[in-house]
């Protein structure tokens, strides 16, 4: 009791002393509610406390008669009640708190509501235990993310949801100017990307429940790095794109090699390793080789002591045949299938073995038999799911043939036993990025300003082809060449005076490009075309241009379904989820 009122006076003594000084109002507000609660919990003690002490007082110095049954029983009835008060004294001040503090008040709805019940309608709705997965998609212009989670044990695409999906622009591209025909992207800056979108998914958090973790990302690209200094000493990706290996070099290779294309991963390495004869050999500071997908993957990793290891699916892109290396060495990378676990993310998330952006965007949509997807994106392809033991059309991965008798469909590791047969286009949505860059380009050159943005050039130009009556004939929009036939360009022939009034429509030359690119993917793949039944058609190029939707539903004679949600980074997360 002395204690209890030694306090009241110092909370009184305090209280005055508040009063008299010159603080901040807000400061003296908290202190004023301090010394509130505190004289509110000394009076609730002493009010609780006081008859406790005079029943116990007076049970001490009066006698009670044993005999007198009536008055025992009141007494030990109202010490009982006394008692509860007293011990309850100890428990309410949860309570007195909330009665004489209104910012104590405004602290507990805070945490009770804003933080506890958001918990419980999370848990409520969200699956328990570690059911999300990560995918990401490491792409030739972008890079994104999907996080998606199963709303049931169920692995139904139905059950399946996007909690969360971001796409960010790398701008990777090093500029070449000494040598035009290379075609390199910076490691350092899609690393950087990634890392932002790792960010923006709040998946670094250490509560966020993940199952799994999938990367994919733009195939036959070739890079190299050191495990002991993975982000460091590591060099520029050589992409899919690159041109620096010509026909006399190939020709050095032997027939064993024949099948090879630039910008192939093999092709890359056999190439670094010629230029290395008789000068220093750069090779030596590195001793791991792979996609920029296989490199992610490393990074989020964190192990220096992993090995080396590649999908099927991104090893028949470098090149090598019925999942197997025509060379021997020391940089290439073990070849394993698709759903090896390769490390671990924060020592308890499995990373699996990168793949195929080609095979993952096929995967989301998740294709019937005959059910074929078309997927535009920087590039192009029309893809066809067969069974692993059937043979339609000869491969070029299969067969040592010159580059006159390629075939322009090629067969490439799918998932679960099965093949994608496949017209892989090198002109995709890059020639329709390179149009419009032109376009851009004359109308700086012209005007002496800059103040048309792409973006209203890219809607003005698919509003302008939408309205266009006709195409142009004789019309080639094979920019990039293609790995069938490298000699291919873009070109219109034939122009007479009475047809350049299509020329001067901007609109037709535009809608014939994307007819082009439509009718180049379905005569690469050949015959086999004549058997699907639907095309289901994805990728970033073509769900944002309408011309090159409005071509795909002209040129066939089937259903056509759009999945716009469908891409490489969602069938990579839903891989993951179904693992």
């Amino acid at each position: 009791m002395t204690i209890t009122l030694a306090f009241s006076l110092l909370a009184y003594h305090n209280v005055r002393r508040v009063i008299r000084l010159q603080l901040l109002v807000i400061r003296q507000r908290l202190t004023r509610q301090m010394a509130v609660m505190t004289l509110a919990r000394v009076l609730v003690l002493i009010v609780c406390g006081l008859p406790f002490i005079c029943s116990s007082l007076w049970e001490l110095n009066i006698n009670t008669h044993e005999d007198n049954y009536l008055e025992l029983a009141i007494f030990s009835l109202i010490s009982s009640i006394l008692d509860s008060v007293f011990y309850a004294n100890f428990a309410i001040n949860f309570y007195v708190f909330l009665m004489v503090s209104s910012r104590f008040r405004r602290q507990v709805k805070n945490v009770l509501l804003r933080k506890c019940w958001a918990l419980v309608k999370t848990r409520r709705h969200e699956t328990p235990s570690y059911m999300y997965s990560v995918g990401l998609d490491i792409g030739t212009t972008s890079c994104k993310i999907c996080v998606v989670t199963s709303s049931s044990s169920s692995s139904s695409n139905e059950s399946n949801r996007v909690v969360f999906t971001e796409q960010i622009t790398h701008n990777a591209h090093i500029i070449q100017n000494e040598f035009p025909s290379f075609d390199e992207q910076s490691t350092s800056k899609i690393l950087e990307t990634v890392n932002i979108l790792l960010e923006k998914s709040g998946i670094l958090n250490n509560d966020f429940p993940i199952k799994s973790i999938q990367i994919c990302g733009q195939m036959h690209g070739f890079m190299l790095w050191s495990s002991k200094s993975s982000r460091t000493k590591v060099s520029s990706l050589v992409t899919w794109q690159d041109q620096r290996c010509s026909t006399e070099f190939f020709s050095t290779l032997g027939s064993s090699l024949a099948h090879l294309r630039t910008g192939y991963g093999l092709a890359t390495l056999l190439w670094l390793i010629n230029e290395q004869n008789g000068k220093e050999d750069k090779l030596m500071e590195y001793d791991r080789a792979g996609t920029i997908a296989d490199y992610i993957a490393t990074i989020l990793c964190e192990d220096s002591e992993m090995k080396s290891q590649i999908s099927t699916q991104m090893a028949t892109s470098w090149g090598a045949l019925n999942c197997q290396w025509s060379i021997e060495h020391r940089l290439l990378p073990t070849i394993v299938e698709p759903g090896t676990i390769i490390g671990y993310w924060k020592t308890k998330v499995p990373v699996y073995v990168a793949l195929g952006d080609l095979q993952c965007s096929v995967f989301s949509c998740q294709p019937d038999k005959n059910q074929c997807v078309m997927n535009i994106s920087t590039s192009a392809q029309l893809a066809l799911t067969v069974d692993r033991e059937v043979s339609t059309v000869s491969s070029p991965q299969n067969d040592s043939l010159s580059s006159a008798s390629v075939s322009s469909s090629m067969r490439v590791p799918y998932f679960d036993s099965k093949d994608l047969l496949v017209a892989a286009s090198l002109n995709g949505g890059n020639i329709l990025s390179a149009f419009v860059q032109l376009i851009h380009s004359w109308h700086v050159s012209l005007y002496n300003v800059s103040s048309l943005s792409l973006d209203s050039l890219w809607s003005r130009l698919i509003e302008l082809g939408l309205h266009s009556s006709s195409t142009i004939e004789n019309f080639s929009a094979a920019l990039f060449g293609e790995r069938h036939d490298p000699s291919m360009a873009a070109s219109i022939t034939n122009i007479r005076s009475m047809n350049m009034a299509q020329l001067n429509d901007i609109g037709v030359v535009f809608r014939s490009m994307c007819r082009w690119i439509i009718k180049n993917l379905f005569e690469m793949l050949g015959r086999e075309s004549l058997t699907m039944e639907c095309v289901i058609g994805t990728g970033s190029a073509l769900m944002r241009n309408d011309v090159l939707q409005r071509e795909l539903k002209e040129k066939v004679k089937c259903q056509v379904i759009f999945e716009e949600n469908s891409d490489a980074a969602y069938g990579a997360a839903l891989f993951a989820l179904m693992r």
